[in-house]
């Protein structure tokens, strides 16, 4: 038998995920809270397309409980009332399985 040897004997944890958006002019940030590792990434899509205009990456920072956090923004005024239908938020978390034993 062998277990896992990181964070409370789980290999990873998932995120809580929210859009957040201060006022109606101001970007859409996608924010993702309480994952583990830090192996992650983050991205705006459109119509299945990673996009690169208008997108500003925040750093990731740990969280008080050991998991991480991140966001990216995505700047709206780019983009017409009629096509945000066609934008999501995308979050990988990069899991590694190794030889635990």
């Amino acid at each position: 038998f062998c277990a896992p040897t990181t964070k409370s004997n789980s290999l990873y944890y998932l995120p809580s995920i929210k859009l957040l958006q201060r006022t109606p002019s101001s970007p859409v940030t996608c924010h993702a809270t309480g994952f583990y590792p830090r192996y992650a990434v983050m991205f705006w899509r459109k119509d299945q397309e990673k996009v690169l205009e208008g997108v500003d990456h925040g750093e990731m920072l740990p969280n008080h409980d050991g998991s991480f956090q991140m966001s990216v923004d995505l700047n709206i005024s780019l983009i017409r009332a009629e096509d945000w239908s066609r934008y999501d938020c995308v979050f990988q978390l990069k899991v590694f399985l190794r030889g635990l034993c």
